[in-house]
């Protein structure tokens, strides 16, 4: 209803602004300008939406079958953050274990505190952070890594005593090309 009265109110205002002016050419030429001004105005482009892959990465599977027939693991998976975490929550529908960065479209505090204190990831205090929520399993993602970052990123991880390589594999998804590893969190 409110939009429908302002169309009428615009209305309205383009007839007293055409009847102002006195040349024919010039009501039409404004009239023009105004339509297309609505044509801009409602222009509308078809939203980007994210297309869900028919199968998860091997890499859950290989986590899986490291976890054995244990309990529930926790799994951090990095990059975090607004955008990746709904699709790691897809992910978790093929492995069910739990999730530190899950997503349910509110963001507590705690979960600010999270990405703030993962921002120099993977450098101890990040680390003890993870560590800190009974975090077992990391899960990098390449594909969400810019330039060379998953490499440096592997290779540190890769060197930790901390750590221990579960499995890489390659992963291909909407035309991105690159890799998952998972880590298995171990005492030094």
């Amino acid at each position: 209803m409110v939009c429908f009265s302002l169309a009428v109110l615009a209305g309205f205002g383009a007839a007293r602004l055409v009847e102002r002016m006195r040349s024919v050419r010039m009501q039409r030429a404004v009239l023009a300008i105004l339509g297309v001004l609505i044509l801009v105005e409602y222009a509308s482009t078809p939203l980007q939406f994210w297309t869900a892959p028919r199968h998860a990465p091997e890499s859950y599977a290989d986590l899986v079958r490291d976890a054995g027939d244990g309990p529930t693991s926790v799994i951090f998976e990095f990059p975090t953050g607004a955008m990746e975490d709904p699709e790691y929550l897809y992910y978790s529908t093929f492995h069910w274990q739990y999730l530190v960065n899950g997503y349910s479209g509110f963001f507590p505090p705690s979960y600010r505190k999270l990405v703030n204190a993962v921002q120099g990831f993977p450098d101890d205090t990040s680390m003890n952070v993870i560590k800190s929520h009974g975090v077992r399993y990391l899960v990098i993602h390449g594909e969400g890594l810019f330039g060379a970052r998953y490499e440096q990123l592997s290779a540190e991880l890769d060197h930790r005593p901390d750590l221990k390589l579960v499995s890489r594999r390659p992963w291909q998804r909407e035309d991105k090309h690159s890799e998952i590893s998972v880590y298995r969190v171990v005492s030094p």
